[in-house]
């Protein structure tokens, strides 16, 4: 990725005071060098790979911005692929602190887990769905989720 702005702290980005406030309560302060890079490219659009290491913050740089973009938008849908149940539980947790308060609905597609339930939280139109890959691809192939809908993948 080039080179980004240098950008210092979330309140610098113009992201809704209610998500700040959300971002602040988790003990967010200071941007890791993976945020300052990723949260203004998904803010204006822009496609992003990014890698490093575990602890940096990589979830809360993806999601972040998503949220700000939902926040906005209330038709943005995203879809964020997880290859384990661990990991989309993870992102699922991150997901529901960051957004508290903001009425953004979410659902979590995995294996293992209630099929019915998660088909009636599909039935809610859900800004954003955390899956696996394979119950993904289990609800793609019935018709329970088409992927028309989804402007944003991660």
């Amino acid at each position: 990725m080039p080179e980004a702005e240098t950008h210092r702290t979330f309140g610098e980005f113009g992201l809704d005071p209610m998500l700040l406030q959300n971002i602040q309560s988790k003990g967010f302060r200071v941007l890791t060098p993976i945020q300052e890079q990723v949260i203004p490219a998904i803010l204006t659009g822009r496609d992003v790979i990014g890698m490093a290491t575990t602890g940096t913050g990589k979830t809360a740089a993806f999601l972040i911005p998503l949220i700000q973009k939902v926040i906005k938008d209330r038709a943005q849908r995203i879809l964020v692929v997880a290859p384990t149940r661990e990991l989309a539980y993870q992102i699922h947790g991150e997901l529901r602190d960051f957004a508290r308060g903001l009425s953004i609905r979410s659902a979590m597609l995995i294996g293992g887990a209630n099929e019915w339930r998660q088909k009636q939280d599909i039935k809610t139109d859900p800004h954003f769905v955390i899956a696996t890959p394979g119950r993904l691809k289990d609800f793609i192939d019935t018709h329970v989720l088409r992927l028309s809908g989804f402007r944003n993948v991660v």
